[in-house]
């Protein structure tokens, strides 16, 4: 699901300022709202000023008293981070508690809760593979004391292992502590509704209209040396031969060509979804056979392709010029893979293992089919990156460096519309060195983290030179998306623990009005990003739209670039028809655009690749 990190200062759980006299964190909820029942185990009580400091520090929205617990939550895949989001997570809590309801005392009343909760598995089925999302935050509870007895009451203490690893969290950290997980639950279910009613934010009021777009001197002749003087990754590698998957030639366009025996294309052709008057292709590499989470990345040649899941993939495509199905590597780790510029390692976050990279290498072997980072090349302990990285390496040196703040997910089927991003003044980001060491794959040299205010979804250019953020803004107290902030990472940024100017030449500030998940070209002159289709509708109706339809059919998402040389407006390469998503976009070392496209209506996603972005690189006046 998408996370956007709420500025909420503690005026929002402390009480309601700008003269309202009371709030819903602190009074008594509606009578609809009540979801005390008798029989239910998980007590809901009201909490004290003191307590609803510690909930705001345990969530991440106050820095707090420096508890270890403290920001637990700003790293989970579930939601204290927008607005529909919060909504989302009350509409599940509120559900799987109610399961509890019929009380844990007796093994009838016991199964009686667990044939409840495994309502919410896929399946509907089998409880054991509810997950988080089913859970809504009771999902950080199910190491409670409460969890353990129902299992055991229930006669089923051998189902609690697998139901746990399927659903606690947060993922690759310790459980809550029981007191304050019911703390939690007592705000996430008694203060949260009417929350919208008085949450402000004092984002920046900045970038309201394109024309306040700002490209920096500095900041637009790196660009151009790197792109025009041919020094970024694309020429280098270029220069070093490194082939690029499916291309017959030199010539760039001339890739995805192939033909089965039989006559047909290897990758067929999908220009219907291309937008009207531009030129190139769209080809479908690959078709997922299971459910795939968040973003993908493919490999500098273009030949791998990684997903998040439960669990996680690389697709190996080489076999599909051979006539057969491409390879698929299962991986033991949940999200946020990556791949390094010049071709040489990739990354995964998540559980079991934490935050691992391993040379690519290791994926040429055929009989690689499952991954547990036990392989000779791989990191061989938690790195611990933080989630939703960027990864790049320096032309120089090959410094491995990554970027990991404050964001907002997507996991490609439950979001349907741009929500504006509520970083707060809190925000941080941390600046991390990996090097490569010969009997342990990769190690963290360096950590250095400094304030971003405002800040977040960090991502960064191949070359590490570049690191571009999405501002949360604001107007009249409501947050709105506030364009990309992009900043050449040299001695000013991060300098004295504050970013650059808004002037300064060496950073740029692109006022788009929306969009998601930014990613540069390995030429360092092209940024592409989606953006969903604009759809109105009220928090709390999140399951179908104005006019009757189900929203995932009636929205849809396109991919879209933006020349950093040259300015302008940005392009959109697709148009997709309703209930069509296209989705996280990046760049492979030659240009080539791969993203994902999510078919709402039959649950189907495809991996597509196009070379229009190139037609558009050249053809921007």
């Amino acid at each position: 699901m998408k996370r956007v990190f709420i500025s909420l200062a503690l005026m929002g759980l402390l009480a309601c300022q700008g003269g309202k006299t009371s709030s819903p964190l602190q009074g008594e909820p509606s009578p609809k709202e009540k979801v005390e029942e008798p029989g239910n185990p998980f007590p809901i009580n009201p909490l004290t000023e003191d307590e609803i400091r510690t909930v705001a520090a345990r969530i991440g929205y106050v820095e707090g008293d420096g508890h270890p617990d403290n920001g637990k939550c700003i790293g989970c895949h579930q939601n204290f981070n927008s607005i529909d989001e919060l909504d989302r997570l009350y509409n599940a809590t509120s559900w799987s508690y109610s399961c509890f309801d019929a009380g844990v005392k007796t093994p009838d009343k016991a199964q009686e809760v667990l044939s409840c909760l495994a309502t919410l598995a896929p399946d509907g089925q089998d409880v054991t593979q509810v997950d988080p999302k089913g859970l809504g935050f009771m999902a950080a509870g199910v190491e409670h004391q409460i969890f353990k007895d129902l299992f055991q009451t229930a006669g089923r203490e051998a189902d609690y292992e697998k139901f746990k690893a399927n659903a606690r969290m947060p993922r690759g950290s310790s459980a809550l502590a029981d007191q304050d997980f019911e703390k939690l639950l007592s705000w996430v279910l008694r203060y949260y509704p009417g929350l919208a009613d008085f949450l402000t934010h004092d984002g920046p009021d900045v970038c309201r209209s394109p024309a306040d777009t700002h490209i920096g001197s500095e900041f637009q002749d790196y660009v151009r040396r790197m792109s025009e003087g041919s020094e970024g990754w694309e020429h280098v590698n270029q220069a070093r031969g490194l082939p690029m998957f499916a291309c017959v030639d030199d010539d760039k366009h001339a890739c995805f060509t192939q033909k089965t025996k039989d006559g047909r294309d290897v990758f067929p052709s999908k220009d219907e979804w291309k937008a009207p008057g531009l030129s190139g292709h769209m080809r479908i590499l690959h078709q997922y056979d299971e459910t795939t989470q968040y973003w993908i990345r493919s490999s500098a040649d273009g030949r791998f392709v990684a997903n998040g899941g439960e669990p996680s993939a690389i697709i190996d495509l080489q076999d599909k010029l051979l006539g057969r199905p491409a390879r698929r590597i299962t991986v033991e780790a949940l999200y946020d893979p990556a791949f390094l510029p010049d071709n040489s390692a990739f990354m995964f976050q998540g559980d079991p293992h934490g935050s691992r990279i391993c040379e690519q290498s290791i994926l040429d072997h055929a009989d690689l089919v499952t991954l547990d980072f036990m392989q000779l090349g791989c990191s061989k302990s938690d790195l611990q990156i933080g989630l939703y990285q960027a990864i790049g390496s320096s032309l120089d040196t090959g410094e491995i460096r990554t970027l990991a703040g404050y964001y907002g997910s997507d996991d490609g089927y439950s979001v349907f519309r741009d929500i504006a991003p509520l970083f707060g003044r809190q925000a941080a980001l941390d600046v991390e060195t990996i090097r490569r060491v010969n009997d342990s794959g990769f190690e963290k040299v360096s950590t250095r983290r400094f304030p971003t205010p405002h800040h977040g979804n960090w991502m960064m250019s191949p070359a590490n030179q570049i690191a571009v953020a999405i501002l949360s803004a604001s107007t009249d107290g409501k947050a709105r998306h506030g364009g990309y902030r992009l900043f050449l990472m040299n001695e000013t940024f991060g300098a004295n623990d504050q970013l650059p100017d808004w002037n300064d030449a060496s950073t740029a500030l692109l006022c788009m009005g929306g969009g998601e998940k930014p990613n540069i070209s390995f030429n360092e002159r092209m940024m592409t990003f989606y953006r969903y289709a604009k759809l109105d509708g009220q928090v709390g109706d999140l399951d179908s739209s104005a006019d009757g339809g189900s929203r995932d059919l009636n929205s849809s998402a396109d991919i879209y670039v933006y020349d950093l040389l040259k300015g302008g407006e940005p392009v959109a390469l697709t148009q997709m028809p309703k209930g069509f998503y296209a989705q996280f976009p990046h760049f492979r070392s030659d240009g080539w655009l791969y993203f994902t496209v999510y078919n709402a209506a039959s649950g189907e996603r495809f991996v597509v690749a196009t070379d229009t972005s190139l037609y558009v690189e050249h053809t921007i006046p």
